[in-house]
């Protein structure tokens, strides 16, 4: 079977051919078909705004006319670690968790160029959830999978019952802040 012929719409972000390979392995077969990668939002280009980052999802939701949205968000830290999610949904904020056991985190394995995925395996209820101050991926037992603050500048990932994963930053433990050089949100079309 021949992989779908994709293009990513920016040269000069966090995904490459061989990381959009790697992610597009686990997505759903009506995402992994997606012929166009289209970045959103990139911290180094529009600045550190989670609302930024929602205008212009609502705008592409808008322009899109498809209420369900296919994006990954993407996170690099300052030890070069690059680690997200996709989520099966635009990101705005609400007052409440959204997604579906669609959606799933990764990290790349920079040493090996190897990606480790995280389905949701726990509660669907608790994907992700969008403040204007805040991301959170994942929940329980006081936790998240991957939370990151209004400023872009330092989150925290720590194992939930959501996806059962490992931290994503390979430097994360309890109660560690990641330090983040840079995020991405892309939308796939």
């Amino acid at each position: 079977m021949s992989q779908p012929t994709r293009v990513l719409t920016a040269d000069d972000g966090l995904i490459d051919e061989k990381l959009a390979q790697g992610i597009a392995q686990y997505l759903p077969p009506r995402c992994a078909a997606a012929e166009v990668w289209k970045r959103l939002y990139s911290l180094q280009h529009d600045g550190a705004s989670l609302h930024t980052m929602y205008q212009n999802c609502m705008k592409q939701k808008e322009e899109s006319g498809n209420p369900k949205g296919a994006c990954l968000l993407v996170i690099k830290d300052v030890h070069d670690n690059v680690f997200g999610a996709f989520i099966d949904e635009y990101l705005c904020p609400r007052p409440h968790y959204v997604g579906s056991n669609e959606s799933f985190l990764w990290k790349c394995y920079s040493d090996n160029n190897r990606l480790r995925a995280f389905p949701c395996v726990g509660d669907s209820n608790f994907v992700i959830y969008c403040t204007r101050s805040f991301i959170a991926l994942g929940g329980g037992n006081g936790r998240y999978s991957l939370w990151i603050n209004g400023t872009m500048e330092y989150g925290y990932s720590e194992k939930t019952p959501a996806f059962n994963n490992s931290p994503l930053s390979h430097r994360s433990c309890q109660n560690q802040r990641i330090w983040i050089v840079d995020v991405e949100l892309w939308c796939l079309e």
